[in-house]
């Protein structure tokens, strides 16, 4: 799959992606007061851009694509 205008693959970026989110829970879970609507906005910049959302659509596209092929 070619590198987007990230200069990531498709992979590279839902990859990233996730393990920021997945920080940002883990902060979210730490045992003290948090700022909630903070880290909310965090999130949906993580999950919410384009770029990401485009990645996503694209692999999602490929792999039912494939699941097609072996099943026919």
């Amino acid at each position: 799959m070619a590198e987007k205008k990230t200069g990531m693959t498709d992979q590279e970026l839902t990859l990233q992606a996730v393990s920021k989110a997945q920080r940002i829970i883990e902060e979210y879970l730490e045992p003290r007061p948090h700022d909630h609507e903070r880290l909310l906005d965090q999130l949906l910049q993580v999950l919410d851009g384009n770029d990401l959302v485009a990645a996503v659509d694209r692999l999602a596209a490929a792999f039912w694509c494939a699941h097609e092929i072996k099943a026919n």
